[in-house]
């Protein structure tokens, strides 16, 4: 059959398929694929054998398929399958659970707002927050990341929105402490007060994250994506991970204020600028250590931790600027017990984690 039109005039009608199956297993008799396809009128048949020229042949009265019958036949069943295909991907995709979906649409509005904020900081010279265009960025590549483990009902999915929604939200305090800066302190022009779209953004952003995380601790969520947990969670481990986590807030304050602090321009003297920017990445890297050790990877979670307490900056840097920073309007006392808290919360956090790990193999 020369003619693409004919053959798939050929076989456009279902009857006309399912008379090449019957002929696939093996050669029929006029009656018998009269019965086998239980028609009444011989003339129907007739027509449909007609219609399938030369892709079936007779001898001696028994239909049989011919070399282009069988080609057809597998170009039929091809197309067969890749419906099946589709047909189980959509169901599967409808019979995700509602929260699931709901998680995937805040990934998106994740992914856009974090885009847009890091768009309108590059191209506003006024606006000058350490290291935000790079979280921002990393907070929406996390994203769509997870939006495609999400989509495949992948675990890894569920684990990068927690991580990034984390991050995201740790991270919100720094535009949010440099918006109170400009209002307190009045002597700064108004041409360096950044667009109000940045401070909407971020704020909603910082309640998209929230949505985003109640909603990755559903139950649904977690059992559709095997992010249930056989174990439960070990109090050490527990308060580890939330002191690691403070700890890293702590970090990430002191870099703002440092950095903010009234001085050169630069917060805290132009030789030791760099100080507070290398304390607000500790920070972010401690949340990181203890947001894995809440998700239950204590030997990962305290590794992290001892290594980003040392990396990019000792922690007892943060803890001296810190200190530092209280002393201007404190006394003295105050000022080193923060340094003590700040210096020792990480170490006792990995310690915590280190102790609720298992005797067995993880």
């Amino acid at each position: 059959m020369d003619d693409s039109a004919e053959l798939f005039d050929a076989i456009a009608h279902p009857m006309r398929i399912k008379i090449l199956k019957i002929l696939e297993h093996k050669p029929a008799t006029f009656a018998s694929l009269k019965r086998q396809l239980n028609l009444d009128s011989s003339g129907n048949l007739d027509h449909h054998l007609k219609k399938l020229g030369p892709l079936i042949t007779t001898e001696n009265g028994m239909y049989t398929l011919t070399e282009a019958g069988k080609q057809a036949l597998a170009s039929v069943s091809a197309v067969e399958t890749w419906k099946a295909s589709e047909r189980l991907r959509l169901r599967a995709f409808a019979e995700k659970p509602l929260e699931v979906n709901v998680l995937m649409i805040l990934t998106v509005a994740t992914t856009c707002i974090a885009a847009f904020l890091v768009a309108q900081v590059v191209y506003s010279s006024a606006f000058n927050v350490p290291f935000l265009p790079t979280i921002y960025s990393i907070s929406a590549a996390l994203s769509l990341l997870s939006l495609v483990g999400l989509l495949f009902g992948k675990r890894w999915g569920w684990t990068l929105v927690v991580v990034q929604a984390a991050l995201v939200m740790a991270f919100s305090v720094v535009p949010l402490y440099y918006d109170f800066y400009l209002v307190i302190f009045r002597s700064i022009v108004s041409t360096e007060n950044p667009s109000p779209l940045i401070w909407i953004a971020t704020s909603a952003l910082f309640i998209v994250e929230l949505g985003l995380m109640f909603v990755a601790a559903r139950n649904p969520v977690k059992e559709f994506l095997g992010a249930q947990y056989t174990n439960p969670l070990r109090k050490r481990a527990l308060v580890g991970g939330f002191l690691a986590v403070l700890s890293g807030m702590l970090g990430i304050f002191s870099g703002i204020m440092y950095n903010f602090a009234p001085g050169d321009g630069r917060g805290g003297g132009a030789q030791l600028g760099i100080l507070g920017d290398f304390s607000v990445a500790t920070g972010l890297l401690l949340v990181i250590g203890g947001v894995t050790v809440l998700l239950r990877k204590y030997t990962l979670g305290g590794v992290l931790i001892i290594v980003f307490s040392f990396f990019p900056t000792p922690y007892y840097l943060v803890a001296l600027t810190y200190s530092t920073l209280i002393s201007m309007a404190t006394v003295f006392p105050l000022n080193l017990i923060a340094a003590i808290l700040i210096f020792v919360m990480p170490f006792a956090a990995a310690a915590l984690t280190f102790a609720s790990r298992p005797k067995t193999r993880e």
